[in-house]
């Protein structure tokens, strides 16, 4: 069985009768203006026939595009047009030759003067710009080519302008386009997967960076003159994070390259560079186009409709390539790969299996080298390996700087073994690691080239001569221990000889003039959310989980990644920081480990990791050996401040570091320098996941594991947690001040990046200092509140309170115990809630702390809200209004009116809640509480709503999502896409309100929040019932059902039973209908819940309607009009065209008189008097 999927039939549908007549027909009603073809078709074949359906399909598909897809053609002729003559200079570069036309502009051969080297020209014609449109796009084209540094990418060196012209300077590549030596026929397989892997890394690499090539075909694929593949002219390219909607930009491409979508004029992403991948690999192979025609017409028909024709393809191109064009040439744009990698590797694959070097290029056995033969695959290293190739390109010396383990040798060979070709007199390691005396480096270096003594000269002056005319690569390996030395003879060596080359690699930078530096990171990580709401197929592509597995399977363990597996192989990756040595060690321990004892047993990580390759050198056996080298290199004052780093839990920050750290032995002024030395030497990292804005360090777990193991060795982990739980309870306290201002965003983040040093700290005070404990949870709660950690929040604020020797007295415990209550509240736990609320309102009051008196009393009205109780919970609320209006602290009153607001439109006073929500926004923007922004927001989208202003709803709902993801409060994210999503429902766009529906669920579910995941399994119920697929919407309602009773949630009951009985009379099951909806009533009648009253009591008319009882239907709906008479209640246009349908029917069935009779009558009668006994029958 193929594991990557079936192979597709290599087979073709006969063109059909008629398609030649069809595009020839197309092509002339083309050229016409839009209002002549309709006569134009009726004289040449009529309407209904087979032909005249399919060229009007046909130009149903430009009409689709617009008007653009031509005149960016027309447009371009018209550049060209301009172009097109003989120059003898481009502004101050001479002209040697014209080389074509690009992306927007004229290419020319021309030479720098400055650097007396010859370049690419693009000149921007003055037609353009002159148009600000398409002038930004050639400034955009230059920034984004700026910023993709890849060797297998024409590299951009300036963007001037001259005398009103626009010019792009850029790499001038030797060598034929494909499109050239694809016009000589079919390219082998093995020169193919070759060069198309070289695409697929260059398009992989200006994917990463947000941008689409959008005009990838053989003629922007050069082919060097060494066997390189290049990828030229990003003329066209866009920001994938950009929404462009100019028609030009959208339209632009060729035919036969052009993903389907992109001909219909939609935005371009990623997968739009797929298919035209697959074009060009399928072409290389076959010596055909994917998609043939002998017009555009032709080719953008065989685009969109017609199947590739897999019968061309060689019987001998392996199943996973046939795979990858499949994948690629997917007509449709959610079926289609996304991920170039997944292009990339079956092809990377396939050449390691082959061992293939390309046609002129040079193999293993014919250039001089002494490169070791690889034991095992190498995986990853994809971008890391390009950076390398592209820094020796344009520098002579680069150092790949790394922590031990993280694999710097091995991916210093894989690059020296894929560009043997570049180097005429070979490629030459030099090995350091056994080396012991630094004076023996200049020895070492010309015992590995060969180079004999000479007497009366020094080693290295008899290097350099030897050197003098010689072109190759020198890789020093392992340089940290011998550096000073090393550092000279690189010096000496480049200053010498021009055609050398330096790959060194260290635990910290060599230091010599014009050294490029590239850091090596660990392997890449499955994000901290991986898990079984991710594909398994996006788990298996992070380079950890990889090497974990082919080392697995070397081992002799069958291993893969599978829903009851993902989970633990990735804890184990991230446990071990991504570093391919510690990954090795483990994977080698799958033999007898199971992966759960595995992960549970990497607590002990430099006990279980302690048995690697006996071939190895000593300090590259074991994880804890390759950290006892870095730190004896150290100096005792390094030592000192790397030993107490490691009392930070997830980063720290400089000033962080020098509060916590200085002390005895190391001064403050000194911890910045020898703080730089620790990261100059790889043992501590930037963590640039984390900055924004602040610079942020850390160690790898294993490293800082290491230095907690020599802190405690010399005593000083005691001293070292107690001034780091001192530095944050002040900066939490500090911090908790701007929790509710303009800026609560960014310090929200900053409590998120110290996370894990919170909690350490938290716990180590709780356990020696109760009080500072307490203070530091209590100034803790907003946070966890607000970013979502109810659950850990109500744990440590019950330790923190616990932990009080002084019982129940003080403000500070009132606050604490407020707070526990309100993450209680958050995390759905009502019964637990409550008892916290009134034990925090009693202790407020004893020391009269009226703050915190409001704050209980808000909460306890929340739980009444939450529980239906909306009269109680509008007691609640008030009482609070009036002590925060005393106490004039707007973010309260703000916090108060939200709650007032939301309980007056439950109870139906919509007019009154809008005004308060008014008022709440009003303050709200004064003060800059983002948090209280968004929700007043909602609540006036909600009303907008209710009156059917759906654009004003609309607009205040969208700047409602903005801002919750610009703070980072998914809670409020989850609200503002239930709102979005009602609003959609309501307008019948059924598709955007499930999408935010789930969405929204998707959040809940991630806090955990049981009841209100049941409101978005209700509203994705509603939906699916609409959309008529009625099987899901019975699980969602069914879920929603569950969610409310179990929560306690009376209004979720009653919504998830009214959908129920309205998806049971869709169904026309009209008895389960009324028993649904008749127990909805019941609750809603008890909540006062107005808006599910009324949305029973017509579900109910629509059931008697449905029996032909005309006179109850009529009395139902009327009911329910005297609510709507007097509050404002959302109808939605679905449910509008219902009610008018059944009372037409009532009316004709009833007639006028009697009608008004029955309307009267039931606008006059009680609704309680409507609502069925449960025990009758």
């Amino acid at each position: 069985m193929n594991p990557e999927g079936p192979t597709p039939p290599r087979s073709q549908p006969p063109e059909q009768p008629g398609t030649r007549e069809a595009e020839r027909l197309f092509q002339s009603a083309l050229d016409l203006p839009a209002a002549e073809r309709t006569a134009f078709l009726d004289a040449r074949c009529p309407t209904g026939s087979p032909l005249r359906a399919e060229v009007e399909e046909l130009l149903s598909h430009f009409d689709q595009a617009g008007d653009d897809f031509l005149a960016t053609t027309d447009r371009r002729q018209t550049v060209t047009s301009e172009l097109a003559r003989e120059r003898s200079s481009v502004g101050p570069y001479p002209v040697l030759g014209r080389l074509g036309e690009g992306g927007m502009g004229e290419v020319y051969r021309a030479r720098d003067p400055r650097l007396d080297r010859e370049i690419a020209v693009k000149v921007l014609p003055r037609v353009v710009a002159d148009d600000a449109e398409w002038q930004a796009q050639i400034q955009r084209e230059a920034r984004l080519l700026a910023s993709l540094n890849h060797p297998n990418i024409a590299t951009v060196f300036s963007l001037e302008e001259h005398e009103g012209e626009q010019l792009l300077t850029m790499e001038l590549v030797h060598g034929e386009t494909l499109a050239d030596r694809l016009a000589r026929g079919p390219i082998a397989l093995g020169d193919t997967l070759i060069w198309l892997q070289q695409v697929a890394s260059a398009i992989e690499a200006a994917h990463k960076k947000g941008v689409v090539h959008r005009d990838l075909k053989p003629g922007n694929v050069m082919i060097t003159d060494e066997g390189r593949a290049k990828v030229l002219d990003f003329g066209i390219a866009s920001s994938i994070r950009t929404d462009s909607t100019a028609g030009n930009a959208r339209h632009a491409g060729t035919p036969g390259y052009m993903s389907p979508e992109q001909i219909r004029g939609e935005p371009p992403d990623p997968r739009t560079d797929l298919f035209a991948f697959g074009s060009i690999l399928y072409e290389c192979i076959t010596g055909r186009r994917a998609f043939p025609g002998d017009s555009v017409a032709a080719v953008v028909k065989s685009t969109l409709e017609r199947e590739v024709d897999w019968k061309a393809l060689p019987s001998s191109v392996p199943d996973r390539i046939v795979n990858v064009l499949t994948q690629c040439l997917e007509k449709d744009p959610v079926a289609r790969t996304s991920v170039m990698a997944r292009a990339r590797r079956p092809l990377e694959e396939e050449l390691t299996q082959r061992s293939h070097v390309p046609t002129g290029g040079a193999g293993l056995e014919s250039v001089p080298n002494n490169l070791p033969t690889p034991l095992n695959s190498f995986v990853g290293r994809g971008s890391e390996r390009a950076q390398i190739e592209s820094a020796l390109y344009h520098s002579r010396c680069v150092t790949v700087v790394g922590s031990g383990g993280s694999g710097k040798s091995r991916l210093a060979l894989e690059v020296a073994r894929g560009s043997l070709a570049n180097w005429t007199d070979g490629v030459w390691l030099v090995e350091f690691a056994a080396v012991d005396d630094s004076n023996a480096v200049p020895a070492t270096i010309a015992r590995t080239l060969g180079v004999p003594p000479h007497a009366g000269r020094s080693t290295l002056d008899t290097i350099a001569t030897f050197l003098e005319d010689r072109h190759l690569l020198l890789i020093l390996d392992n340089c940290e221990h011998v550096l000073e030395l090393a550092a000279d003879s690189v010096d000496q060596m480049l200053r010498s000889a021009r055609g050398v080359h330096v790959l060194a690699t260290s635990r910290e930078r060599l230091g010599v003039s014009g050294e490029h530096l590239i850091p090596l990171p660990s392997l890449g990580l499955p994000d901290s959310t991986t898990g079984m709401t991710k594909d398994l197929g996006t788990i298996r592509e992070s380079e950890a989980i990889r090497l974990f597995l082919e080392r697995s399977r070397s081992a002799g363990v069958d291993l893969d990644v599978t829903a009851d597996n993902a989970d633990v192989i990735a804890e184990i990756c991230r446990s071990l920081d991504g570093i391919p040595l510690a990954l090795e060690l483990a994977a080698a321990r799958v033999k007898v480990l199971a992966l759960d004892e595995l992960a549970e047993r990497l607590n002990d990580r430099f006990r279980i990791l302690s048995s690697g390759s006996r071939t190895a050198l000593p300090r590259q056996r074991t994880l804890r050996a390759t950290i006892d080298w870095s730190y004896d290199l150290l100096e005792e004052a390094e030592r000192v401040l790397f030993r107490r780093l490691a009392v930070f839990s997830g980063g720290w920050t400089l000033r962080a570091a020098e509060d916590v750290c200085a002390g005895e032995r190391i001064e403050g002024w000194q911890v910045l320098d020898l703080h730089t030395r620790l990261v100059e030497k790889s043992l501590v990292e930037l963590d640039a996941a984390k900055s924004e804005g602040r610079t942020r360090y850390r160690m790898l777990e294993s490293v800082r594991e290491y230095a907690h193991h020599r802190l405690g060795e010399v005593g000083e982990s005691n001293e070292l947690q107690e001034r780091h739980g001192r530095y944050y309870l002040q900066r939490s306290e500090e911090v908790a001040t701007h929790l509710r201002g303009p800026e609560q965003a960014m310090w929200l983040s900053s409590l998120e990046n110290e996370h894990d040093n919170l909690r350490s700290a938290l716990s180590y005070l709780v356990e020696h200092d109760p009080d500072a404990g307490l203070r530091l949870a209590t100034a803790l709660g907003r946070f966890w509140a607000v970013r979502g950690h109810w659950k850990e929040g109500r744990r440590l604020l019950r330790r923190a309170i616990e932990a009080q020797p002084h019982g129940d007295a003080g403000e500070a415990m009132a606050k604490a115990i407020c707070w526990a209550g309100t993450l209680a509240r958050m995390d759905g736990d009502i019964a637990a809630a409550k008892p916290l609320f009134e034990r925090s309102l009693g202790m407020a009051k004893e020391v009269e702390d009226r703050r915190t008196m409001a704050t209980a009393l808000s909460n306890l009205g929340h739980l009444c809200h939450m529980q239906g109780d909306y009269t109680v919970a509008r007691q609640r609320y008030e009482e609070c209004l009036v002590i925060r209006r005393e106490l004039d602290d707007l973010h309260d009153i703000a916090t108060s009116l939200t709650s007032l607001g939301s309980v007056l439109d439950a109870l139906g006073n919509s007019t009154e809640a809008e005004r308060i929500f008014e008022e709440n926004l009003a303050i709200t923007r004064r003060i800059g509480d983002l948090p209280l922004v968004s929700t007043a927001l909602v609540n006036l989208g909600r009303v907008a709503s209710y009156r059917g202003d759906y654009r004003k709803a609309r607009e205040l709902s969208d700047e409602a999502l903005r801002i919750t993801k610009e703070i980072g409060d998914r809670r409020l994210l989850a609200q503002a896409l239930q709102s979005r999503g009602a609003i959609a429902f309501q307008e019948e766009d059924y598709d955007t309100a499930y999408e935010a529906y789930s969405e929204s669920l998707a959040l809940r579910e991630q806090l955990e929040d049981r009841r209100t995941a049941g409101h978005s399994l209700a509203g994705l119920g509603y939906t699916a019932c609409l959309r008529g697929d009625f099987d899901l919407a019975r699980q969602h309602l069914h879920d929603s059902l569950s969610a409310g009773r179990e929560t306690g949630d009376l209004p979720g009951v009653s919504y998830a039973l009214s959908g129920l009985g309205y998806l049971a009379s869709e169904l026309g099951d009209l008895d389960e209908s009324e028993r649904c909806l008749d127990e909805g009533l019941r609750l809603a009648l008890r909540s006062g819940d107005l808006l599910v009253t009324v949305v029973t009591l017509e579900g109910l008319g629509t059931v008697h309607c449905g029996r032909g009882d005309s006179p109850a239907a009529v009395r139902y709906f009327a009911a329910a009009e005297t609510i709507r008479d007097r509050v404002l209640v959302p109808m939605s246009r679905y449910a509008q065209r219902r009610r008018e349908s059944c009372l037409d029917r009532a009316r004709a069935d009833l007639g006028d008189d009697r009608f008004e009779i029955e309307w009267n009558e039931g606008g006059s009668t009680p609704i309680e008097a409507l609502v069925k006994d449960p025990e009758t029958p």
